[in-house]
């Protein structure tokens, strides 16, 4: 017997079936860059925000640094200016020890005060 020959119409649809195969995987491939396009976009997208939120971290510590700095120093020119004060008072008036005690007590709770407060504000619990 001799085998038989494909006719027209049966190698058109294999040819067809074969062109038809090709465009798939040309999609597929066509799909997966778009894929790997995709995630090096993302991967960018997350780097700008690492890269934005260690900015931001480094300018809030430069920001509490500096606030840091002037609250202390505001408050060793309280503590200084009331010793001032407090002297100046004693030596015109003289002093009580009641009056002495309460004095710089108060002067140390308001000190402590001012810093927690500020501490407070600069590192809140998170």
């Amino acid at each position: 017997m001799v085998p038989a020959q494909p006719d027209e119409s049966q190698r058109k649809r294999v040819a067809e079936a074969s062109v038809q195969a090709a465009e798939a995987q040309a999609r597929v491939a066509e799909a997966d860059a778009r894929t790997a396009e995709a995630k090096v976009k993302l991967a960018d997208i997350e780097n700008k925000r690492a890269e934005t939120a260690s900015t931001q971290a480094e300018d809030d510590r430069k920001m509490r640094k500096a606030l840091a700095d002037k609250v202390f120093k505001a408050v060793v020119w309280q503590v200084i200016i009331a010793d001032v004060v407090f002297v100046t008072y004693a030596i015109a008036d003289g002093v009580q020890a009641g009056t002495m005690n309460a004095w710089l007590g108060a002067t140390v709770v308001q000190v402590i005060a001012v810093a927690l407060v500020i501490a407070r504000s600069l590192f809140p619990s998170k």
